[in-house]
């Protein structure tokens, strides 16, 4: 007897932290698709400027975070395997080019600089990116993918 309802709270438990582990995998996918979109609005020019006239560098970052967002958002949903290694790739690398490349990506003509204060707007996408990783790390824990 002792044995079963120990084991039948373990499952309980697995099953709650499985629960647990997935709906913080959505929350990352569902971000990551806004991310996604975000890309697409810049490259429609509803970002405040015309983005064939953006800076090239914007423009590759554009192409290859929308790419990754992509990968992310649906893998994630579908729980493919690809995605949580873009996860990995998107979120470090954001991180990366928000603090040690910040300089280089703001290095833009004029007419590209947003208002004063895009600082803020870099630690809150370097915050988040943070965030987002401790999730995953959380999620594949609670889900027993990671040991």
């Amino acid at each position: 007897m002792g044995i079963v309802l120990e084991s039948k709270m373990k499952n309980g438990m697995s099953s709650r932290a499985q629960f647990l582990g997935r709906l913080l995998v959505y929350i990352i996918a569902f971000t990551y698709g806004y991310g996604g979109l975000v890309h697409i609005a810049n490259m429609a020019g509803l970002s405040g400027y015309s983005w064939v006239d953006a800076p090239l560098k914007w423009q590759i970052l554009d192409v290859v975070y929308l790419s990754l967002d992509a990968v992310v958002f649906v893998g994630l949903l579908r729980s493919w395997g690809v995605a949580t290694a873009a996860f990995f790739v998107a979120s470090s690398s954001q991180i990366i080019l928000y603090t040690v490349g910040a300089h280089w990506i703001m290095t833009v003509p004029a007419e590209f600089l947003p208002i004063p204060g895009h600082e803020m707007s870099l630690n809150f996408l370097v915050g988040y990116h943070l965030v987002a990783l401790a999730m995953m790390v959380i999620s594949l824990k609670l889900r027993g993918l990671a040991t």
